[in-house]
């Protein structure tokens, strides 16, 4: 099935398929008839827990219902994932010739481009990484009888170029890249010996299991590793960042298992712990309050409640937003917003903020599945008024060819 197919084409397709009414689809979801009949007209965008329950009665992946189908090896998430799926799986290795301090500095090189790139960081990240990839593992290998300072540098920056591929192959819908880079940073972390990188690592495989809708186990890895930190992170702001980076994790996981009260406890738990450790950006997991707002933020909007998720986002300082050193965060903040006003039909915020979000993340947009369906929808009802700026969006998307 085309991507290019909306959420809610999609729910009708495989509703037909196994021969149910929507009347059915309803009472098995629990959701109302009338809630189902908007989201197949594409009326509504249904929640990320609307979503799961599809899935489950419809018998497919969240991914098949969202267009982000797992692609082959080989496939092309991005022109240049093949090349980065290569080097993970140890292809075209060879002999390589690289030292600690020139690795350290091109991973803080690559931090830099993933995060804080402007333009064309999706571009320039995935040019570096399969070289990247390649040498971090063999510094690995070269050190393993080495110093034990020395392995567990070498350990420690295979884990942070695994931090970065994670973070790209989710953002361009590869699974299976996504599941062994967090497999590995997990392995790297743990030659650290490093309980905080650990704790990062677990971070990434947490937000992989979300990705992949395997909630259960995003759940335990959450719950496990807060247990674990807490007998370890003491006053250490580092340690502290982690812990908090955690529970806004497990603010999602809640809010996708149907229970926004629990997500907003896990938020509300360590805002006082943001508050004392101050803006930190803890293995470029961009820990801090304003994080912690922007997640205040993103837990309504996956769970549907557009008027609490827009009061969340009008405390959100806007200096403080452009401050961030993730061009990520930025933009993704920005099209949550658009996503809430897209669940009240306010499409004038709907196209304004997407906007935004392009400006401070084009490729962001570009690969943003949701931003693509919100557009989609945008196309078939905006007013003259605005009509040609969401034409002119859809074109840079290249959703009119």
């Amino acid at each position: 099935m085309s991507a290019n197919i909306a959420i809610g084409d999609r729910v009708r397709f495989f509703r037909e398929g196994r021969r149910l009414t929507q009347l059915q689809v309803a009472t098995r979801t629990g959701l109302s008839l009338d809630y189902v009949g908007m989201i197949e007209r594409g009326v509504r965008n249904p929640s990320v827990h609307a979503l799961h329950l599809f899935a489950q009665v419809l018998g497919v992946s969240i991914n098949a219902l969202r267009g982000e189908a797992q692609v082959e090896p080989g496939g092309i998430g991005h022109p240049r994932m093949p090349h980065i799926y290569d080097a993970l799986l140890g292809l075209g290795s060879g002999e390589r010739n690289v030292d600690l301090e020139t690795m350290g500095a091109r991973v803080q090189a690559l931090g830099g481009t993933w995060l804080g790139a402007r333009t064309n960081n999706y571009e320039r990240t995935s040019a570096m990484l399969p070289d990247m990839i390649r040498d971090a593992e063999w510094l690995r290998r070269s050190l393993r009888t080495a110093e034990p300072e020395q392995r567990r540098q070498a350990a420690r920056m295979a884990a942070l170029t695994y931090f970065v591929t994670r973070q790209f192959a989710k953002s361009v819908s590869r699974s299976e890249v996504g599941v062994l880079a967090a497999d590995r940073c997990v392995q790297a972390a743990e030659d650290a010996d490093d309980p905080f990188l650990l704790a990062a690592a677990k971070w990434h495989l947490g937000g992989q299991l979300l990705h992949d809708g395997q909630l259960d186990g995003a759940q335990e890895v959450t719950r496990k590793t807060i247990e674990d930190l807490e007998s370890v992170m003491g006053d250490d702001p580092t340690g502290r960042a982690m812990y908090g980076m955690m529970h806004l994790q497990a603010s999602i996981v809640s809010v996708r298992l149907g229970d926004v009260h629990a997500a907003r406890r896990y938020i509300d738990s360590v805002r006082s712990v943001a508050n004392g450790t101050g803006e930190l950006n803890a293995y470029w997991t961009v820990w801090g309050p304003m994080n912690v707002s922007l997640y205040a933020v993103a837990i309504e909007a996956e769970a549907s409640n557009p008027h609490d998720g827009l009061r969340a986002a009008e405390a959100v300082d806007d200096d403080g937003l452009l401050a961030m050193p993730s061009v990520d965060r930025r933009a993704r903040h920005l099209m949550n917003v658009a996503w809430l006003y897209d669940q009240i039909d306010e499409d004038p915020g709907v196209i304004v903020h997407l906007e935004r979000a392009e400006q401070q993340g084009p490729e962001e947009v570009k690969y943003n599945v949701l931003a693509h369906q919100m557009v989609r929808r945008l196309l078939g009802r905006a007013r003259s008024s605005y009509k040609s700026n969401v034409v002119n969006m859809a074109e840079r998307l290249g959703l009119l060819r």
